[in-house]
C-alpha cells in the first residue's frame, strides 16, 4: 500500500477501531509534508529526520537525539576480543554515525576477503582522497557517509555504477513513465562502432528498460 493510500485511509477513519500510527522515517523538509499529514484526535505521528527544520511539525517539543558513542553501536555485537577494538575504530572513523556504520557492515559483510582491519585501511584511503576535493558545503554528517558510500559503489561493476549515476539525474518520485519506454527503443544508430563496442552501459540499461517496460 502507497503512502498515499495509507494517509487517505487515515483520514477517512478507516482505523477508527484502532487509532493508527503513522511514521515518516528520515523526513526531508523539502517535501510537502503537510498533505501527508492527517489530522485527527486519534492519530499518531513519528517524525525522524537529521534536519531541526522538521521539528515545526510537532505539536509540542520535538526531541532531540545525540549522536550514539561507539559503545551504543556495537553494544549488542557478539564481537570477539581481537576484533573489539578494530570494531571501535571502524566507529570512531566514521564519526559514530549510523547510516554510515550501517554501509560499512552491509560492505564488509558482502566482501569475503574483507577484514575489519582491510576495511579501515580502504576507508582512511577513501576519505582521505575524497577530502582533497571541495565539499566545503558538506556537514560531518554528509562527508562521512558520503565516504562509506563511495567506498560501495567503487565496488560495484561499471555497468552498475553507469545505471546508478542516470538514476542520480532523476526526480526522487516524479519520473515520466514515457522515459523508460522511449530509452527502451534506443538504437545507438548514431553511435560509431567504436563507441558501440565501449559502451556496453547504455547496451545494459536498455536492457533493463526493456524488462520494465513489458
Amino acid at each position: 500500500m502507497r503512502l498515499e493510500e495509507i494517509v487517505h485511509n487515515m483520514k477517512a477513519d478507516a482505523y477508527a477501531q484502532k487509532p493508527p500510527l503513522l511514521v515518516l522515517e528520515n523526513a526531508d523538509p523539502s517535501m510537502e509534508l503537510d498533505k501527508y499529514l492527517p489530522y485527527s484526535l486519534h492519530d499518531s505521528i513519528l517524525i525522524t529526520s537529521t534536519n531541526e527544520a522538521v521539528s515545526h511539525f510537532a505539536s509540542g517539543q520535538a526531541y532531540k537525539f545525540k549522536l550514539l558513542d561507539s559503545a551504543d553501536q556495537h553494544s549488542a555485537g557478539n564481537l570477539y576480543n581481537g576484533n573489539w577494538q578494530l570494531a571501535s575504530e571502524i566507529v570512531n572513523a566514521l564519526g559514530c554515525q549510523a547510516l554510515a556504520v550501517a554501509t560499512a557492515g552491509a560492505y564488509i559483510a558482502s566482501t569475503a576477503t574483507c577484514t575489519l582491519s582491510k576495511y579501515l585501511s580502504l576507508f582512511k584511503q577513501k576519505s582521505n582522497k575524497l577530502l582533497n576535493y571541495e565539499m566545503k558545503s558538506l556537514d560531518s554528517y554528509q562527508k562521512t557517509v558520503f565516504s562509506a558510500f563511495q567506498l560501495s559503489f567503487d565496488r560495484l561493476q561499471p555497468s552498475t555504477q553507469y545505471f546508478i549515476q542516470i538514476c542520480a539525474f532523476f526526480h526522487h518520485t516524479a519520473i515520466p513513465i514515457e522515459l523508460f519506454h522511449y530509452a527502451s527503443t534506443f538504437t545507438g544508430q548514431d553511435l560509431s562502432p567504436e563507441e558501440k563496442e565501449k559502451n556496453f552501459s547504455c547496451r545494459w540499461v536498455k536492457a533493463f528498460f526493456i524488462t520494465l517496460c513489458t
